[in-house]
């Protein structure tokens, strides 16, 4: 697997994505996942840990990552916590 982990943020309104951030730095993207808003239902955030490729269980090389799609700011900085859990 790869070393540095790649973090993906996007921020979207009524599915319509409105930004999106990506980076190698889990400092800048704690910082940047702090900041997202929801001040309505319309709003939700998609978020994506990539961990890098690998042998996976059946001995074929495979992508490693997490993703989920949050609608509410406590959802999201848990998991945020449970994916970059270990670093």
């Amino acid at each position: 697997m790869s070393a540095k982990r790649n973090y993906t943020l996007r921020y979207m309104k009524d599915g319509r994505e409105l930004s999106r951030f990506q980076t190698r730095s889990i400092r800048r993207f704690g910082h940047r996942i702090q900041a997202v808003d929801f001040p309505d239902a319309t709003y939700s955030a998609y978020l994506r840990v990539y961990y890098g490729t690998g042998l996976g269980n059946n001995n074929k090389v495979e992508q490693f990552y997490n993703d989920g799609t949050y609608s509410d700011k406590q959802k999201l900085l848990q998991a945020y916590k449970a994916f970059c859990e270990g670093e």
